[in-house]
């Protein structure tokens, strides 16, 4: 294993694109009307939040967007295959980096950028507004980040086999 690859699956941006988009964005769909997410519990597997879903099988939470963390706001990030193992200043990737025609760096001028995997390019993420939760929509909340964590457990864990060479 080299640095280089360990760097490059340790990546938020490669750890992002391997969690995919979280369990609130599989079980809900954003009303931006009244700016809530209402959740589908078919595929939830706790028997508390189950017993006290609406008999449609769903549960309204309240939603805001935020800036995304990953692009900050961009809604592009660099593809981390060009520097997710990082580029050093003796480095040869610089040699044939400049545009020939305008003499820009074609690494800051942006060539080498991707929508972000974590916004999908929107630069916003929609988020629960855990300010006026009940009982009941703060057990479901604690379910999605929990699972989420389980996603981005298992990316890192993907990511650190794959970075020794599995």
């Amino acid at each position: 294993m080299t640095l280089d690859d360990r760097n490059f699956w340790m990546d938020g941006r490669t750890l992002a694109a391997m969690a995919g988009p979280g369990q609130l964005a599989r079980i809900g769909k954003v009303d931006g009307r009244t700016m809530t997410i209402v959740c589908d519990l078919s595929e939830v597997d706790d028997d508390d939040l189950l017993s006290e879903r609406a008999t449609d099988g769903t549960m309204t939470l309240p939603a805001k967007y935020e800036v995304c963390d990953l692009c900050h706001g961009q809604g592009t990030v660099v593809d981390p295959n060009i520097d997710g193992g990082g580029i050093s200043s003796g480095d040869e990737f610089w040699d044939d980096d400049e545009d020939r025609e305008t003499g820009e760096s074609r690494y800051w001028r942006g060539d080498y950028d991707m929508t972000c995997p974590t916004c999908g390019g929107k630069r916003v993420v929609l988020v629960v507004d855990t300010r006026s939760l009940n009982d009941r929509q703060k057990k479901l909340v604690k379910w999605i980040d929990a699972m989420d964590e389980a996603d981005w457990a298992y990316a890192r864990e993907c990511a650190a086999e794959r970075a020794m060479g599995a």
